[in-house]
């Protein structure tokens, strides 16, 4: 909370000193009277107060020391992470697509080349465009997406699969093409 009030500050001072700047700008320009405005306090709404959809903060599903793990390597909390992944990922694909992303996030948390934990693979910098572009915290779930998302979790289609993307057969080797992805494995690529 005290990293969002600085964040929030300093965005008031910035368009506090922008808005003097202009004024001031006006002001030179004009042989008008200019009439200021008395300052006004800004105050943070409370979470309750805010119109819904709740859009869930990082926060909000971080890690807790000591969760129980709901499979190997992952605790309710990387599901949860996962849903809103896989929705801004693969949102508008197949109940496989999703299954197959999801493959691909928890086949990359056992590999020694990417993070060991969930949260570490889906935020590792240059991996998941949706999350260096903020519309993982924008997602909506569906009931299809969380649908996916826990089947996978119990039972994996590909242990083998490392890369997806919507370009193509880019990256490793080529696995298949399911949907508008393309999924790809360790290796070279042909």
């Amino acid at each position: 909370m005290h990293r969002e009030m600085k964040i929030f500050t300093a965005i008031v001072v910035g368009a506090l000193i922008l808005t003097t700047a202009c004024a001031a700008t006006s002001i030179a320009s004009t042989k008008e009277p200019v009439e200021f405005l008395e300052p006004v306090e800004v105050a943070l709404v409370p979470k309750a107060q805010k119109p819904q959809p709740i859009i869930v903060e990082i926060e909000e599903i971080a890690p807790v020391q000591g969760e129980e793990e709901i499979a190997p390597g992952i605790t309710d909390n990387d599901r949860i992470f996962m849903y809103y992944c896989i929705q801004a990922e693969a949102g508008n694909q197949s109940e496989l697509v999703k299954r197959l992303c999801t493959d691909v996030i928890i086949n990359r948390m056992h590999d020694p080349d990417w993070a060991d934990t969930i949260r570490g693979v889906i935020t590792e910098p240059h991996q998941f465009s949706v999350w260096s572009n903020g519309s993982l915290m924008k997602a909506v779930p569906t009931d299809e997406t969380i649908a996916a998302v826990n089947k996978e979790i119990e039972t994996q289609i590909s242990n083998d699969i490392v890369y997806f993307n919507s370009i193509g057969f880019i990256h490793g080797e080529r696995w298949e093409q399911v949907g508008d992805m393309y999924f790809m494995t360790k290796g070279e690529k042909k």
